[in-house]
């Protein structure tokens, strides 16, 4: 079955919200599976972000412009739309995995009723490769005590332990996630594997191109430590408490630019405290292309709140970090590429210990960048599930087995 060059893989993202044009994990390993020549299928949801907003879109089914097949399927109406997002049941998958005839299947969550839809399929069909993934931890799931009991130790428990027995490997993106899935789903320690969260890596001279570009577009001199903050800015990201930390410091030596959609419950607050610092820039909502881009042009990406994909981005582009312990749940950032920071309130002390002395601050760099091609490269990533048989393009080989 897997003697070709190609295979069919269905990337199956019924809670995660697809968006094209995104830089998340599904888009980039979906996107880099084509690449390798293989026919690639998504099948999410009919929910998006635009502009950093979730909103409903139709049932749709398009070839986007890297050449993945997206399908998007509603849920069944369970009782109400709640009970329905959260049990994320949809007749419409088993008759199309019949038609896709998938060889592998990479299911993105451990939650979820399709799970024992394309578990009982890989029953029949036992040449598939089923792979799940795991994005769930005690900090973005199972928070209140119903959650927690009922809709995880229950419900998703038990929609996961009816497939296991179909499962190559339960993928989780961080150890803390590892550890969440094995204590909450019971999911059995031969199962698991640590597939970290990743993101390109550009050769040499072309992120420097871009860097220099950049800095020049935004007025931002060689000397000058440019800070970035990106992503979607609430109450949990502490964005706020960085402005207003970072406007303590004094001087030109340090310039902060944001990228992101301010939510609602922090509007007032926000520009109130941007406006005040005209070291500070806001862009607005950004495409994953442009983030990816100024990532190159950033020194230091800042994350004083909860996790974001973005930390992983922005260490493929060789950025040091400043994270909370909360946004190191990933455990991809140490002393090595960046500095822990136990409140935003000790960030004035930490900028003027980089500036006396930058060498330390192009050393980490230097680390993220080395610990990205080792760990978080999503070419290398994207072959993880393809079976060891399969070649990608003309000469390199796929995956690692299992």
């Amino acid at each position: 079955m897997f003697g070709s060059d190609t295979v069919t893989i269905l990337h199956i993202c019924l809670e995660f919200y697809f968006t094209d044009g995104m830089e998340y994990q599904d888009n980039l390993l979906s996107e880099l599976n084509a690449k390798d020549g293989h026919k690639v299928i998504i099948v999410s949801d009919c929910m998006r972000y635009e502009s950093g907003k979730l909103v409903p879109v139709p049932s749709e089914d398009r070839i986007l412009q890297n050449g993945v097949r997206l399908v998007r399927l509603p849920y069944d109406h369970i009782v109400t739309r709640y009970l329905s997002g959260k049990l994320r049941k949809s007749r419409h998958l088993r008759p199309l995995l019949d038609e896709l005839a998938p060889d592998v299947i990479l299911f993105h969550s451990c939650t979820g009723w399709e799970l024992r839809t394309v578990s009982e399929y890989r029953k029949k069909n036992p040449h598939v490769k089923l792979y799940v993934d795991s994005h769930e931890d005690h900090l973005n799931s199972a928070t209140n005590w119903l959650s927690k009991n009922i809709l995880h130790k229950v419900i998703y428990r038990c929609f996961f332990q009816s497939a296991k027995d179909q499962i190559e490997k339960v993928l989780c993106t961080s150890p803390l996630r590892l550890q969440f899935v094995r204590d909450v789903y019971k999911v059995p320690t031969e199962l698991l594997e640590l597939y970290r969260m990743g993101g390109t890596i550009l050769p040499d001279n072309e992120h420097e191109k871009i860097r220099r570009e950049l800095r020049n577009t935004f007025g931002i001199a060689d000397r000058q430590v440019f800070l970035l903050h990106a992503g979607k800015f609430d109450k949990s990201k502490k964005t706020v408490d960085l402005l207003e930390a970072f406007r303590s410091f004094p001087g030109l030596s340090v310039r902060l630019i944001l990228a992101g959609a301010v939510a609602n419950e922090i509007e007032t607050e926000f520009y109130t405290v941007l406006e005040a610092d005209n070291r500070v820039k806001y862009l607005g909502w950004m495409k994953g292309s442009e983030l990816e881009q100024l990532y190159c042009a950033a020194d230091i990406y800042i994350q004083p709140g909860l996790h974001s994909v973005n930390v992983e981005s922005a260490i493929c582009r060789g950025c040091a970090l400043i994270v909370s312990p909360e946004a190191n749940q990933m455990e991809t950032v140490s002393i090595e590429n960046g500095w822990i920071i136990g409140s935003i309130k000790e960030l004035p002390e930490m900028l003027s210990e980089i500036i006396n002395d930058k060498s330390v601050l192009d050393r980490k760099k230097k680390c993220s960048l080395e610990y990205a091609k080792e760990n978080l490269d999503y070419v290398k990533l994207a072959r993880r599930y393809i079976p060891i048989d399969c070649s990608a393009g003309n000469s390199v080989k796929c995956g690692n087995g299992t």
